[in-house]
């Protein structure tokens, strides 16, 4: 854990490692159904206690969105999110416990196959610390 700004698309921490954040900063899905990633990050021998939001530069009108969060390549939350819905930031934060050494995941669809500017960010506490024992298997 570092205090150090890493650039955008990576985990950062406060100096003194309490909390932790991470941008994708803004990206366009595909003028197509393909799935994007925003971000992709591996978690250490902390956990977070994390908000997730997924969000918009620019009106959606009639879109079909879907995102997705993954652990370990295995989807663990999903929602869509149809037609003209008003996005409306607060209320749309996603509570979510990050385990320790977990490779996170977070993409987004526009199922209607229009491009659209997106963005993803988690802002997190950082908790516990497991230490690491030799876990050999002896015949």
């Amino acid at each position: 854990m570092s205090a150090t700004f890493n650039g955008v698309g990576t985990l950062q921490f406060t100096p003194d490692n309490k909390h932790a954040f991470i941008t994708s900063g803004e990206k366009s899905t595909p003028a197509s159904t393909a799935e994007i990633t925003l971000l992709e990050f591996e978690t250490q021998s902390y956990y977070l206690i994390a908000k997730v939001l997924f969000s918009y530069s620019d009106a959606f009108d009639s879109d079909n969105m879907k995102h997705s969060i993954l652990f370990d390549d295995v989807s663990i939350f999903e929602y869509s999110v149809t037609g003209a819905t008003t996005y409306t930031e607060p209320d749309n934060y996603i509570p979510l416990i990050i385990p320790p050494f977990t490779n996170v995941k977070m993409v987004t669809q526009n199922q209607s196959g229009n491009a659209r500017s997106v963005w993803n960010l988690i802002t997190a506490e950082v908790k516990g610390s497991i230490e690491q024992f030799n876990l050999e298997v002896k015949a």
